[in-house]
């Protein structure tokens, strides 16, 4: 890759089955739960919208709302190691404030934006190939220190 070229490496981090939450919509209000209480009611209270609303609705609505035009990626493209100015993009202390009212699409502009959940996450639980297909199961970890993990972690180096 064009990364790699670059003098980027990359690695695999491998890590106990049961330090994972599935990548389901239920893993993603667990985790929201235990590691951001203080986003965690507006995110909740929209749990049924999120789970039977299509990403393309709630881009559409963001779109023509909150981000006055542009797309959860290109917000989240122009931010720099999670953080940005630009209020569009929705941290954890922006979607908590008072100021946001927390609708259902500013909840997924979150959950893109903190959490990774692109336009491919369904809450299925397994990745989704761009032509649509499925792919392997996906997990979940909460941020920790790799030494936390103690024996029971590896990297494993990839090399082209």
């Amino acid at each position: 890759s064009s990364r790699r070229a670059a003098g980027e490496a990359f690695r695999l981090a491998l890590f106990p089955a049961e330090a994972a939450e599935p990548a389901t919509w239920d893993g993603i209000f667990n985790v929201v739960r235990e590691t951001f209480p203080e986003a965690a009611p507006k995110v909740l209270a929209r749990a049924g919208e999120l789970r039977a609303l299509p990403f393309a609705e709630l881009q559409a609505r963001a779109t023509a709302g909150y981000l006055r035009g542009a797309s959860y990626f290109e917000v989240n493209e122009a931010a720099m190691a999670g953080a940005s100015e630009d209020s569009r993009y929705l941290s954890t202390a922006r979607l908590a404030s008072e100021q946001c009212e927390g609708r259902v699409e500013e909840v997924r502009g979150w959950l893109y934006h903190v959490l990774g959940l692109s336009d491919l996450f369904d809450g299925a639980g397994s990745t989704v190939l761009p032509d649509g297909r499925r792919g392997v199961g996906e997990f979940l970890i909460r941020n920790r220190r790799v030494a936390d993990f103690g024996e029971a972690f590896a990297w494993v180096e990839l090399t082209p």
